[in-house]
């Protein structure tokens, strides 16, 4: 268990100090947002949202110029 800490520790260290070695993940723009609900009336309450497309009777879309804004025309 000890070892099993040490290691951990050893590796998340490791990341740290290497963060800005790695760029941030960019998805690109514009950008598309699917989301596939597991009940089909989970989707009424996103079908009238603006830029907001019901694809099927369990999936959306929502389709902006940048990830942060197509986040929050379905999530808030």
């Amino acid at each position: 268990l000890v070892r099993v800490r040490e290691l951990l520790e050893d590796g998340a260290r490791r990341a740290v100090e290497s963060r800005e070695s790695i760029a941030p993940y960019d998805p690109g723009r514009p950008c598309e947002i699917v989301v596939e609900f597991t009940k089909s009336d989970l989707v009424e309450r996103f079908r009238h949202r603006k830029d907001v497309e019901v694809l099927e009777p369990r999936k959306i879309a929502s389709r902006a110029d940048d990830w942060w804004t197509a986040w929050r025309q379905f999530y808030f």
